[in-house]
């Protein structure tokens, strides 16, 4: 809410129209906000809007009045990984097992490094194969 505040802080729900949100998000991307940034700041305010409908405070959601077309433009993100070889030379340099098992878990996992560190025992099932990232958020 605070990103919004700024911007329509000063209004009511009812003075908030679709050429008004319209404008706020070409300036979101026009910043180079991220598209997932934009789409977070559009999911609070229709679920604002859509509060406000329900409780008879506006007459519907003006984000329903525009057209929300926007495209990440594509990224190669393939120097975003290491090749396997070049992985199995870094796992081969670890002494310690920890540091191997981790590197494991993270690559046929897809986990995150926060998740691997919060992985306890219990989250772990040897004999289903199964690791439980409970902790995530």
């Amino acid at each position: 809410l605070n990103q919004l505040y700024p911007y329509f802080g000063h209004l009511k729900l009812v003075d908030i129209d679709a050429i008004m949100l319209d404008r706020y998000f070409m300036r979101l991307k026009e910043n180079g906000l991220s598209m997932s940034t934009i789409k977070k700041r559009r999911d609070i305010l229709s679920l604002i809007f859509n509060s406000a409908v329900k409780k008879q405070i506006i007459p519907d959601n003006p984000l329903n009045r525009i057209d929300f077309v926007f495209e990440e433009p594509y990224r190669d993100r393939s120097d975003m990984f290491v090749p396997f070889n070049e992985f199995i030379t870094i796992y081969n340099s670890f002494e310690a097992d920890h540091y191997k098992d981790f590197m494991l878990i993270a690559l046929f996992s897809g986990m995150r490094t926060g998740e691997i560190l919060a992985l306890t025992l219990d989250d772990i099932d040897v004999y289903g194969n199964l690791i439980i990232a409970s902790k995530c958020n």
